[in-house]
């Protein structure tokens, strides 16, 4: 079990692996820049597909309670984010100087921010910290000097979650299958 990768990512790494290989090489081989021209030709393909393997995987975080529910903490944060920069603006124009300019900002600030808040079960914590330290496990193989040799079940994994970190071209160059 690869820091819980096992529950979930199996029909994610088969995905994506059978994507990679159909788009970009055979059982044997792999190029990104194949993968890269397949993409170009066939972007809306590639588009649905992402976009699909991505929701996919939004919902299976979801299923095991990666992160906690908002119950809507955060659009009430945001619309008192919105009413600290009225009430600023208010300020401003009673005042008839830029004394509310502060609260404005702040206020917007608060607003844009609050949209992006969400909060890490412990177990969703924990799983964030283990892929952290494996995406640096990664980026170690891929500035290590000479070629890198794997299991060949650890390969496909390796492979898969080197596209989904974006050290692919890094990282391939130096994998022996």
């Amino acid at each position: 079990d690869l820091m819980g990768f096992d529950r979930v990512g199996k029909l994610f790494e088969r995905s994506l692996i059978e994507f990679l290989s159909r788009e970009a090489g055979s059982s044997t081989t792999f190029s990104m820049a194949v993968l890269k021209t397949a993409a170009r030709k066939n972007q809306r393909a590639f588009r649905k597909w992402y976009k699909e393997w991505t929701d996919q995987v939004k919902h299976a975080a979801g299923a095991q309670g990666w992160f906690e529910p908002s119950e809507g903490r955060p659009a009430l944060l945001a619309f008192t984010g919105i009413f600290i920069a009225i009430a600023g603006g208010v300020l401003s124009a009673l005042s008839d100087s830029p004394a509310g300019v502060p609260a404005m900002l702040g206020g917007a600030i608060v607003a844009v921010l609050a949209t992006t808040l969400r909060r890490r079960s412990v177990e969703g914590q924990r799983l964030y910290e283990s892929w952290r330290a494996f995406r640096q496990h990664l980026r170690g193989m891929a500035k290590a000097e000479g070629r890198v040799t794997l299991a060949g079940g650890d390969w496909g994994r390796y492979v898969a979650l080197a596209v989904v970190f974006g050290m692919h071209e890094k990282l391939l160059a130096r994998l022996e299958p």
